[in-house]
């Protein structure tokens, strides 16, 4: 199992010189509400993927009164072997993995894998289609690397066909198929074999999600549909061709994977319907851990060390402290680094726990081992 094993946090948000050492496999981080802990997930988050999970600006990440952030990792023990960032409020990024400046986030979000458990999971339950198409996607990525030139691929297509639509629509019919034709034939290409590609990721995640929910939600039966975004039983071509009324008088288009979906039943009924909140943040917990059980599988059979690293903000919130053991028993088993923020100190112990744990309080930015 690959680890962070040194984390270097400096101006980001309110953490200020900020250099821990954590345990490779539970870290947990409490403190009073605004003293740092979930800026510290936050700045692990931005390292892996690029932003932030709770904006999409640069200047609010950055310290009062400075140009910058800075957020280093090191990795196995090895300094020179880790992931660095730096953002300025100007928009200047600068990132190294292992001392190579990077121009993108794919070699570094292939190393650093990471799961996010926090309030805004509760969307892939009770919000729309897109975070259940981004999981399908992240679980693709690092399933099969070369997925994501596929998904570029399909989301040129779509952009392009998107904006000629919003130009030809004061035209003629003909005149608008014959100029979306080159497109349509990429975006159908593209999104069959994506959609054949999440397809299978939904069926695999599936099969490993009943196996954590039979533990953690023994009480209910599950089921997850995959949608594909239009009726497969004519192609995504045909689809096209006979939605471009519908398509010039909205000016986007409405049928193929970007409108993709996973539908999840508890019983007969959609499960945001059914389940408590409590009940919900446990499947949350399942799917999470589904997903990092198939990367840790995938990048074992490809003969890596990589695993996900798992950001847990608030674990105490909306589960007692029977599930809590039942979610921590499981991230133990699945041999993953986790970072486990709280307002009031964890009791668990590593003899409890049967995994090394290390507490770290936060306060005013400053975090320090307990």
């Amino acid at each position: 199992m690959s680890v962070l094993s040194r984390v270097k946090v400096d101006r980001f948000r309110n953490l200020e010189a900020v250099d821990i050492t954590p345990s490779p496999s539970f870290n947990f981080f409490y403190g009073a509400n605004g003293s740092g802990k979930t800026s510290l997930l936050e700045a692990l988050h931005c390292v892996s993927v690029g932003r932030s999970f709770r904006t999409q600006k640069i200047r609010p990440l950055v310290s009062e009164g400075f140009p910058s952030f800075t957020v280093f990792l090191g990795i196995d023990n090895q300094m020179a072997a880790g992931i660095g960032l730096s953002k300025s409020r100007a928009g200047k990024t600068e990132l190294n993995l292992l001392s190579v400046p990077q121009d993108n986030w794919k070699d570094v979000a292939e190393r650093l894998p990471v799961q996010l458990i926090n309030s805004e999971s509760f969307l892939i339950l009770d919000g729309g289609a897109k975070p259940r198409r981004r999981l399908l996607d992240w679980a693709m990525f690092h399933v099969e690397h070369s997925s994501l030139n596929l998904l570029r691929r399909f989301n040129r297509a779509l952009k392009q066909r998107n904006s000629l639509l919003k130009t030809l629509h004061t035209g003629s019919r003909k005149k608008a198929l014959e100029a979306l034709l080159p497109w349509d034939r990429e975006f159908s290409e593209s999104g069959t074999a994506l959609n054949i590609k999440r397809q299978e990721i939904a069926t695999k995640l599936d099969d490993i999600l009943q196996d954590y929910l039979n533990r953690l939600l023994p009480n209910f039966s599950f089921e997850l549909i995959y949608k594909p975004g239009w009726d497969v039983s004519t192609s995504l071509l045909s689809q096209l061709e006979s939605s471009i009324d519908r398509d010039l008088a909205s000016g986007t288009t409405n049928f193929g994977p970007h409108r993709g979906d996973i539908v999840i039943y508890a019983g007969k009924s959609i499960a945001k319907e059914t389940l408590s909140r409590g009940q919900s943040k446990m499947f949350v917990c399942s799917l999470k851990l589904a997903l990092g059980k198939m990367v840790s599988d995938r990048y074992a059979d490809y003969g890596t060390q990589y695993s996900p690293v798992f950001l847990l903000d608030d674990l105490p919130s909306e589960l007692d402290n029977r599930n809590q053991e039942l979610v921590l028993h499981e991230l133990a088993n699945l041999n993953v680094q986790c970072f486990i923020t709280s307002v009031d100190k964890p009791k668990f112990t590593k003899e409890k726990l049967k995994r090394d744990a290390r507490m770290f309080h936060v306060e005013h930015g400053k975090i320090a081992e307990a």
